[in-house]
């Protein structure tokens, strides 16, 4: 009995340095950790600011794009009155009486008279033969431009072919 009586007493000193020990190693609570609160608000703040930006800078395009529009429908128009207004002046020139009109009073020009008229006669039969004469000359002129072409080709192929081999 007084060996189990140590036993227990033994164990009892374990018990109470275990119970001491216990404390100690008892690790107290840890506030909690903010940090990753504070960086998801961050991050969420982050991509609020960013989309918002994204945003304005669509509405800005559209209003410039919008803006572009208006100038250029403006500019349309002025083109449009512009093209009327040479239409009418092409109109008007193009009306003989007005060509005369301006003939005689800005460049002071008269109908030709009589005697400034000259007549030229052409005989019909010279005219068919000079145009023979310019079409054959022509005619052979190109077969003489092919066959000197034909020769230069005939020249070259001879030369590749001799490179080839």
């Amino acid at each position: 009995m007084v060996v189990a009586q140590e036993e227990y007493k033994h164990l009892g000193q374990e018990e109470k340095q275990y119970q001491q020990q216990a404390p100690k190693t008892q690790k107290k609570p840890k506030p909690k950790s903010r940090k990753f609160e504070k960086i998801m608000i961050a991050s969420c703040l982050g991509v609020i600011l960013a989309l918002s930006l994204l945003l304005l800078l669509r509405y800005v395009g559209i209003t410039e794009a919008r803006h572009r529009v208006h100038n250029l429908g403006n500019e349309l128009e002025q083109l449009e009155v512009q093209k009327e207004h040479l239409r009418v002046e092409v109109e008007r020139a193009s009306k003989s009486k007005w060509i005369e009109q301006e003939a005689k009073e800005r460049l002071n020009l008269q109908y030709p008279t009589s005697q400034q008229m000259n007549y030229i006669q052409i005989d019909v039969t010279q005219v068919a033969l000079v145009n023979q004469v310019i079409s054959t000359h022509r005619l052979s002129q190109h077969k003489q431009d092919q066959l000197q072409h034909r020769g230069i080709k005939r020249l070259f192929g001879k030369i590749f072919s001799l490179i080839r081999t």
